[in-house]
């Protein structure tokens, strides 16, 4: 699959490019700055830290509500409710990606990261019946 036919979707739009390069930013420098503070070894209050990255979110995303006050944002109990165990996960992501990087570098853990698309592609074979295709291995 050539690189150009990934991108043909969103080639022409830009909130998606820009989305995709501030998510690829934003990942890249969590990943430094939480080596920074977790690899220390008098540092041991990850789940503050996931509290405080947690905090900023918010002010980030209430600030983006105010500036933009056309953005729709309505509040829905039901997909909050769905989205507990997810954000569990994530939380649990961030924890043992603190407690890793007191004891691996930054590149053993993002080598160790970069086979998380195929345990999700082994996953959704187990769980969904999805095929596992050549195209979503290599």
């Amino acid at each position: 699959m050539h690189m150009s036919s990934v991108l043909a979707p969103v080639k022409d739009n830009r909130r998606a490019l820009f989305a995709a390069l501030l998510y690829s930013v934003s990942s890249t420098l969590l990943n430094l700055a939480n080596k920074v503070v977790f690899s220390k070894a008098s540092f041991n209050f990850p789940w503050g830290t996931i509290a405080i990255q947690n905090i900023v979110s918010l002010l980030a995303l209430s600030s983006y509500l105010i500036i933009a006050p056309h953005a729709t944002f309505r509040f829905d109990l039901g997909l909050l409710r769905r989205l507990v165990f997810p954000m569990w996960c994530f939380c649990l992501f961030l924890y043992s990606n603190a407690k890793a990087l007191r004891f691996i570098s930054l590149p053993v853990l993002t080598v160790l990261k970069s086979f998380a698309p195929l345990g999700v592609s082994v996953m959704e074979v187990l769980f969904f019946k999805d095929l596992l295709t050549k195209d979503a291995v290599f």
